[in-house]
């Protein structure tokens, strides 16, 4: 599902920015 591994990969992107901030 091309949908969902967007949504996962923009969540992980954002939570790792977030983490890395």
């Amino acid at each position: 599902h091309v949908y969902s591994y967007r949504i996962l990969l923009l969540e992980v992107f954002t939570g790792r920015k977030s983490t890395d901030e």
